[in-house]
């Protein structure tokens, strides 16, 4: 039994490596714990690295909601932008999504930025279904982006840097999509798992600063 489960071990630290986008290898499971590796792979069962690099395209058209401060709760279907760097206090979180099918885009890249992950803070909270999160910049949180017990949510050409905890964390959340996210320089796993299944995230990724 535990010849054959060695390949199996090696392909997730493989596999994690890829995703946690050069933050600790080990780092969508538990960092340097096999045992709960094994464990949680089944736990964490079904998710797939892709090659899809289709992006989604904005349409200009769309009547969006201007999001211009930290705290801002967002509890209706609709599309948002933020147009201009958000500079969040200690305490304060950056945006909760609390709603099915919001659709936000950080103009020009947009920056959301903490001051310092240490009172559990996180720049975007989805508990939702059907949302979509692209190109935006966000660092010194506790976690980037945070998925709780949500579905079907594409997260696309972010970056998450200098957060002090996780980029992306997935709590018992699953059929989402990640792609094309630069992940770099957080002090713990790029992208953490935990009982989330049927994820896929896609590469190729962007070149890593």
């Amino acid at each position: 039994m535990k010849k054959k489960i060695v390949p199996i071990i090696f392909i997730l630290i493989f596999a994690t490596f890829l995703i946690s986008g050069c933050d600790n290898i080990v780092g969508a499971l538990q960092k340097s714990d096999f045992n709960l590796i094994q464990e949680k792979s089944v736990a964490n069962s079904g998710n797939e690295i892709g090659d899809n690099n289709q992006l989604i395209q904005r349409d200009n058209d769309l009547d969006e909601t201007v999001i211009d401060e930290c705290e801002t709760t967002i509890d209706e279907a609709g599309d948002y932008v933020i147009e201009e760097d958000l500079e969040c206090e200690w305490w304060e979180d950056g945006i909760l999504i609390n709603s099915d099918n919001i659709n936000l885009i950080c103009e020009d890249g947009s920056r959301i930025i903490g001051e310092g992950g240490d009172y559990g803070h996180k720049a975007i909270y989805i508990e939702g279904n059907n949302n979509i999160i692209q190109n935006c910049h966000i660092e010194e949180f506790l976690y980037g982006i945070y998925l709780y017990e949500s579905l079907n949510n594409t997260l696309s050409r972010n970056t998450f840097s200098n957060n002090e905890d996780h980029g992306i964390h997935l709590y018992y959340s699953s059929n989402n999509t990640i792609f094309q996210n630069t992940i770099n320089n957080n002090e713990e796993e790029g992208i953490y798992l935990y009982y989330s299944s049927n994820n896929l995230f896609y590469y190729p990724f962007p070149q890593i600063i």
